[in-house]
């Protein structure tokens, strides 16, 4: 939104004394990453060679202690998302290709040479967690099973446990005879009957790894129809826990071969953290929040780009077990939504994945924010820059609506309704009367047990009338209030502050929360014209504003805008690989 200049200090960004010094400790003992260095979801890739292959490293922005990592059999980069969530904690991703190799002897040699080139001029953990999609089930039990000791865990994903399953197709597996005939020439086997009588399959080799206590998580499709389940997870379940060894299924009902992962890969994450990291490094993590990092142990936001212009004000919501944005089509000289076909301010939902938008509803209302209670969405508005309406749905359709705070008193702008206990709790933003919003602009409160009767808060209840601080989002987590506001310091730059009683407050040792970068310039939607990426390209960012975010499939979506603050905004989004909790609770870690 567009507000006039204030100047502020910077909060003095603090980190960990301890951990650099363990990081300089981890980078004196270990060799620099080296090769062709590219980007990777926003991480440092490394492309180079070992032994005649090509390898990949992606390095976090942050090391964890112990430098842990994470082992790829194959198909590295498809469904990333627990990667992108162990390298924010300080994990690195690794990958060599041995393509149509299937886990053979020859791939077991050639990753051999690659464990020691990690561990032993990289400084890698000694133990490393092993990720092994369909057929990279192959290549990962069977080194695991040549090198038991060297294995923290194993995930594996629609696994290939046997070959007779697959490409064999013996069975209720697929048969693939390209690779069935790789199968034969790898393993020198003179024959079909040679190789089905083979007994070092994942399936028939699994005493080592439950002697070494390996443990082992398997999400499978207990539809799957390229490898069945009962061929290869069911069979390794069966025998490993014979064995003594510990593994857990997570199964998708109906499920085929694809897709892979989950929509949530919390558990996955979890799993790899556990059985990895070492005490050290979960120590370090559960001190700043338990979430991902940046390099300076902030929070790592991963802007993705830009995906609308002219909007500002958005919310990112769950309801209905679906995925919204709320948005405010702003209609004014100079800060017109470049598509609004009505002659007035509204509010709208929009589908993000198909772009589909609801019917339009609050008509000359601004400055909107969406929030969810049980089966009901609310949406705060201001009319009139004086007074707060909020409208009520069940079905995105027909809406009820009242008012929340009358006109006369306050000049508003933004809105923001979180539940703390048992009570709501209202942020609005107010820049008169003088006596109570002081510098403009400043954060005011009231509070409803139901979200009809609303009462304000006294007026010592504020952030802050010595400065300019936008309010914009407001939450509670464990007691504590936390507002992500807008201040003016080199630009604009979104920070956080908390209270437990709105009176008095701690900003974050670790703010900005967010700044003007280049990667606000990327482009996240596919659909924007050529015209809109030029403006893009050429658009003045000084400021990032408007921060809001909701939990979405283990991760937050995060929604922001960015522009010259005078009414040429960009809306952008960006994700934390994390929950909502380490979210907060990482920008104020523990001393």
């Amino acid at each position: 939104m567009q507000h006039r200049s204030h100047p502020a200090r910077c909060v003095a960004l603090a980190i960990s004394f301890t951990w650099l010094a363990l990081a300089t400790t981890i980078h004196a003992q270990s060799a620099r990453l080296s090769g062709t260095n590219s980007w990777w979801f926003g991480f440092d890739r490394w492309d180079f060679a070992v032994d005649g292959h090509k390898v990949l490293v992606v390095a976090p922005k942050i090391e964890a202690p112990g430098r842990p990592w994470v082992w790829h059999g194959e198909f590295f980069g498809h469904k990333p998302n627990p990667d992108l969530a162990l390298l924010g904690r300080g994990f690195h991703v690794v990958y060599m290709s041995v393509p149509d190799m299937l886990g053979s002897p020859e791939a077991v040699a050639h990753w051999n040479s690659f464990y020691r080139e990690l561990t032993e001029k990289y400084g890698f953990a000694k133990k490393a967690a092993l990720v092994g999609l369909s057929r990279g089930g192959l290549y990962c039990y069977n080194w695991a099973a040549a090198n038991p000791d060297k294995v923290a865990c194993i995930y594996a994903d629609a696994p290939v446990c046997d070959f007779k399953s697959w490409p064999g197709g013996f069975g209720k597996g697929q048969r693939s005879d390209r690779d069935w005939q790789l199968v034969l020439d790898l393993h020198g086997f003179k024959s079909d009957a040679e190789a089905k009588a083979y007994g070092k399959n994942p399936v028939d080799n699994l005493a080592p790894l439950a002697v070494a206590k390996v443990p082992l998580l398997h999400v499978y499709g207990d539809a799957d129809e390229a490898v069945p389940w009962d061929e290869n997870t069911g069979v390794v379940a069966e025998r490993y826990r014979k064995l003594g060894g510990s593994i857990t299924l997570i199964a998708k009902p109906g499920g085929k071969h694809h897709p892979h992962g989950l929509d949530d890969s919390t558990p996955i994450v979890n799993f790899i953290w556990e059985h990895t990291a070492s005490a050290d490094a979960k120590a370090w993590l559960a001190k700043h929040g338990g979430g991902p990092l940046d390099a300076d142990s902030r929070p790592l936001i991963r802007k993705l780009g830009t995906i609308d212009l002219d909007l500002v004000e958005t919310t990112p919501i769950v309801f209905g077990g679906k995925l919204w944005r709320f948005e405010w089509v702003r209609q004014g000289i100079g800060q017109q939504y470049w598509d609004n076909q009505r002659t007035t301010n509204y509010f709208r939902f929009r589908d993000p994945e198909s772009g589909e938008v609801t019917l339009p509803f609050a008509d000359g209302h601004e400055f909107g924010s969406a929030f969810v209670n049980d089966d009901t969405v609310f949406v705060t508005g201001t009319k009139g820059r004086g007074q707060i309406n909020i409208f009520a749905s069940r079905d995105l359709k027909s809406w009820e609506t009242w008012t929340a705070l009358p006109a006369g008193r306050f000049g508003i702008f933004n809105t923001s309704i979180c539940k703390a206990g048992d009570e709501f709790v209202l942020m609005f933003e107010i820049d008169k009367p003088i006596e109570e919003a002081g510098v403009a602009f400043t954060a005011r409160f009231a509070k409803s047990p139901d979200l009809h009767t609303w009462t304000l808060t006294p007026p010592e209840c504020n952030y802050a009338k010595d400065r300019y601080t936008a309010p914009h989002c407001l939450r509670w987590l464990d007691g504590w209030f936390y507002d992500f506001f807008l201040e003016a310091h080199d630009g604009y730059e979104m920070r956080v502050v908390r209270s437990r009683d709105l009176v008095k407050w701690e900003p974050s040792p670790l703010n900005p929360v967010l700044r003007a970068a280049p990667e606000d310039k990327l482009i996240a939607n596919p659909k924007l014209t050529d015209a809109q990426r030029a403006r893009i390209a050429n658009a003045t960012n000084l400021n990032n504003s408007d921060i809001d975010f909701c939990e979405w499939q283990g991760r937050l979506v995060v929604n922001y805008s960015w522009g010259n603050q005078q009414g040429v905004e960009h809306l952008a989004e960006g994700v934390y690989d994390g929950s909502l909790a380490q979210f907060l609770r990482g920008w104020f870690p523990q001393r």
